[in-house]
């Protein structure tokens, strides 16, 4: 069974362009991944399992990824961004972080990339969802230490903000987990002046609602001074500030995706449509002002959370 599987995942048709709907062929690439990670199930289901965080060159590009083989899920985090570039969720064997490009970006677009925006930048990100620079999200980022046995992985980057090319740095540490992730960030002004900026944690998910393209299949409910709020599937852009909590739900699935900020944050979400398909921008930012050499330290929790099972009367 497993290898029926792989094999209908080595499907060519993955790779082309719909040019009658300018549409890649999201739907049979989303398949191609689909059949890999039932593969996996399969095997899984027939020996023991023992969940793993491992490091090589997953893509072959120079470079090695980490891949974590845990019990909801399988992910790729790479140095590029230091972001998480597959994120296959064994309850319904789908990738959700397709990583993909539109058109205006100089990054890949996958879970947990980081910008540090000025004001207007900021302002042009809630209009459109595009970023130019955005510091971080273009850089490479390195490996300070990284522990399989703790499923640890820590991560640098150093780069140049603004026109002035201040020097700040970023750690990224990511704790894999059986449900998810903890993520903590650490941004430090390595400049003699003042530093006053946006810092933005962006996740993109996949459209799983491959009938209409043009759709989205995300709802959102955030937790909002203690009030819940919820929005079906929104098509336009939600700006929602002192948040202590948030769920996104691809309500093809039924699948939710909780994020617990140990502060509260501001989010930005909002899809985009472009002619390689459509993503659900999610993103947690912060206003910083970190005076000289001063550094500033976040910590993000991430769960995956299946369907709920029903109870039968």
């Amino acid at each position: 069974m497993a290898k029926e599987l792989l094999w209908a995942a080595q499907n060519g048709e993955s790779y082309f362009y719909d040019d009658e709907n300018h549409f890649f062929n999201s739907e049979v690439r989303h398949f191609a991944y689909k059949y890999l990670a039932e593969a996996e199930k399969v095997i899984r289901g027939v020996g023991d399992f023992d969940e793993a965080v491992t490091t090589f060159d997953y893509d072959n590009d120079g470079h090695n990824e980490y891949i974590c083989a845990m019990s909801s899920y399988n992910a790729c985090i790479s140095l590029a961004s230091g972001q998480i570039t597959h994120l296959d969720v064994i309850h319904n064997c789908s990738n959700y972080a397709v990583a993909s490009r539109l058109p205006e970006d100089k990054y890949n677009r996958g879970f947990f990339v980081d910008h540090l925006l000025s004001d207007e930048e900021f302002e042009q990100y809630m209009l459109t969802g595009s970023v130019y620079t955005g510091v971080f999200s273009t850089k490479k980022f390195r490996q300070i230490d990284f522990s399989s046995a703790k499923h640890e992985i820590k991560l640098r980057c150093d780069a140049e903000y603004s026109t002035m090319n201040l020097p700040v740095s970023l750690r990224k540490n990511y704790i894999a987990n059986s449900d998810g992730f903890t993520v903590q960030l650490i941004l430090k002004n390595e400049s003699p002046i003042a530093l006053k900026a946006n810092l933005i944690i962006e996740s993109n998910f996949a459209q799983m609602n491959f009938k209409n393209p043009r759709l989205n299949s995300y709802n959102l409910e955030v937790v909002s001074n203690e009030e819940k709020k919820f929005f079906e599937r929104p098509r336009q852009c939600v700006c929602l500030e002192n948040i202590s909590g948030l769920q996104i739900t691809d309500s093809t699935n039924d699948i939710s995706f909780i994020y617990g900020p140990n502060e509260d944050c501001n989010i930005i979400a909002m899809p985009v449509f472009s002619d390689k398909g459509t993503v659900f921008i999610t993103s947690l930012y912060w206003k910083i002002d970190l005076a000289a050499n001063r550094e500033i330290e976040k910590f993000i929790t991430f769960s995956i959370a299946p369907p709920k099972k029903k109870r039968h009367s």
